[in-house]
């Protein structure tokens, strides 16, 4: 056996079965053991050494609401996921379109420790070291934990995929919880774009002092490689971090609209888009309700939060006639389904006021035929409907529904 390959092995063992200890926020530590003590990375601050061409450092920050939450539980986490499975991650690559040319040098995870949020930095600072690099990350980043990102699911996750295929290797994030997508739902009609640094400053109140454009993070990689300045890479490092610790700080807020929406709406931070909020929160809980294993409890405080979250929009307005609709069209599917017909019919009376939408019209029309046996006055309705403003299908079903209540009519009077 050769001495380089005895000494990565050794350094697997290590980090396999070493005990966790550490310093405090910018110090360095071995994780769990890792490291074979190749002293400090040249210029580098709180970076070591793990193998020729591949260094780390290991932060703790303090997290006593991360862990909070997540010992009470999360609607945003999925059944069977709790703190001692959960790891943020990110990682830095030389392009940003992906593609197999593309290399991750940078990646970080990031978990959770008593009450400290203990975070991972893995630097690639030799190109051919890229295979070691892997090897050692691989054991960092286990593939049954839940990964959570933003926008991992769709780039950083494929590419670190991508890079172990390209060595033969098959290692892959199975469960992923991407907040770019509950975050497009709360705040995409509020911001300019849903970009992680517009989030900070406009939901999260972060402001970066000096931090690098993400578009400069390749080249200042590659001017490193031809340089070797490791001063080039201290900016990359700290918006990297950053990027993680923001990951941490972006769930919290999206769990307290998610859990606590009629509170945020009274503090009026933070600002968030209602109807899509509870559109969420009645698509998870229709999701739950299919999961054995998820918690009735939950379940119904989503459902309640929604129905709660589209009465207030209903009831204040402010909402533009698309978004009413919306909302008491949704409201109102499930009222009916929880046998409150008398309000769903109240719902629909007041919305078609004030929407003229052709779909109410439908649904009212609904409600005033079976329920209260009103035919005439659903026929009405069906007639009325401004079918301008419907779509092929919609005015179909108009025609259809109309020809079949006349035809009732037709027979009550016979």
């Amino acid at each position: 056996m050769s001495a380089d390959l005895y000494q990565r092995l050794e350094l697997l063992k290590r980090i396999r079965g070493g005990a966790a200890g550490g310093e405090r926020a910018g110090a360095s530590r071995s994780p769990r053991g890792a490291g074979p003590g190749g002293g400090q990375a040249p210029g580098l601050s709180g970076f070591v050494a793990a193998e020729a061409g591949v260094c780390f450092r290991v932060v703790r920050e303090p997290a006593p609401k991360l862990a909070e939450l997540l010992e009470r539980g999360s609607p945003l986490l999925p059944s069977g996921f709790g703190r001692e499975n959960l790891r943020f991650f990110d990682l830095e690559t030389t392009g940003l379109s992906g593609g197999a040319g593309t290399k991750v040098f940078l990646a970080g995870v990031a978990f959770l420790e008593e009450r400290e949020l203990v975070l991972e930095q893995w630097l690639l600072t030799e190109y051919g070291a890229e295979s070691a690099f892997l090897e050692l990350i691989a054991e960092r980043f286990p593939q049954d934990a839940l990964y959570v990102s933003y926008n991992g699911k769709a780039f950083d996750a494929h590419q670190l995929k991508t890079r172990f295929l390209m060595h033969r290797r098959q290692h892959v994030l199975r469960y992923h919880l991407d907040l770019l997508y509950p975050a497009r739902r709360l705040w995409r009609s509020l911001l300019p774009s849903c970009g992680l640094s517009e989030l900070e400053r406009q939901v999260l109140e972060i402001e970066r002092e000096d931090d690098l454009p993400s578009f400069e993070v390749p080249e200042r990689y590659f001017e490193f490689l031809d340089r070797r300045d490791p001063a080039l890479l201290a900016p990359v490092v700290a918006h990297h971090y950053h990027d993680i610790l923001s990951l941490s700080a972006l769930l919290l807020t999206i769990h307290e609209v998610f859990s606590d929406p009629l509170g945020c709406l009274e503090r009026g931070r933070p600002r968030f888009d209602t109807l899509q909020a509870a559109l969420w929160m009645l698509r998870r809980s229709s999701a739950d309700r299919l999961d054995a294993a998820a918690d009735e409890g939950g379940t119904v405080a989503l459902r309640r939060n929604a129905e709660r979250l589209l009465s207030t929009l209903l009831s204040e307005g402010g909402a533009n006639s698309e978004e009413l609709a919306r909302a008491a069209l949704v409201l109102g599917a499930e009222w009916k389904r929880a046998g409150r017909y008398s309000d769903a019919e109240a719902l629909y009376r007041s919305a078609v006021n004030a929407s003229c939408d052709p779909r109410l019209a439908v649904e009212l029309a609904k409600i005033l035929e079976h329920q209260r046996g009103a035919v005439g006055e659903a026929l009405e309705l069906v007639e009325s409907a401004d079918s301008a403003r419907c779509s092929r299908a919609l005015r179909a079903e108009l025609e259809h529904r109309g020809a079949r209540l006349r035809r009732k009519l037709a027979r009550a009077a016979d």
